[in-house]
């Protein structure tokens, strides 16, 4: 269930198959997430079984966040993704517009463990369980990195 979301992070695509989304609420333990976050994949069609995920990351800043509502959507991203046999996914943090960005982007504050999380749900929510486990390609604003974590 998706609870009600505040400007700008309240408009968006919905997530239709091949297109799946999870959301969670900010975290009031110690340690979590402060800020509530949308994963939207894309599982490209026909995929038997995936072998990666590349990750279409947003930068800083309440813009740049709202651009992760969409970034699943992205054709030419798609395009990549399905040459590899790889889903795509986007998170949208909904970071306040002059809030710390290190509250979302170092892994150590909660979003590490919410991006794990979300694979899970998400891989369980398409019938590709592989997407919890299966390498990633995190893109950024500051370039790309291969892994599968911290």
């Amino acid at each position: 269930m998706l609870h009600a979301q505040s400007a700008p992070y309240d408009v968006f695509p919905a997530a239709e198959v091949p297109y799946y989304r999870v959301r969670y609420e900010a975290s009031k333990e110690p340690g979590g997430l402060i800020f509530p976050v949308n994963y939207t994949v894309w599982i490209p069609p026909g995929v038997k079984t995936l072998r990666g995920v590349i990750v279409h990351q947003h930068g800083c800043g309440e813009g740049s966040c709202k651009s992760g509502l969409t970034g699943a959507f992205d054709l030419h991203w798609q395009a990549l993704a399905k040459k590899h046999d790889c889903a795509l996914l986007s998170p949208a943090y909904e970071q306040p517009e002059k809030a710390d960005c290190q509250m979302w982007c170092d892994p150590r504050n909660g979003s590490g463990a919410a991006f794990e999380k979300a694979l899970g749900a998400l891989g369980k929510a398409s019938g590709h369980p592989e997407l919890a486990t299966v390498p990633w390609a995190l893109w950024d604003i500051a370039g790309v990195d291969i892994g599968r974590g911290a």
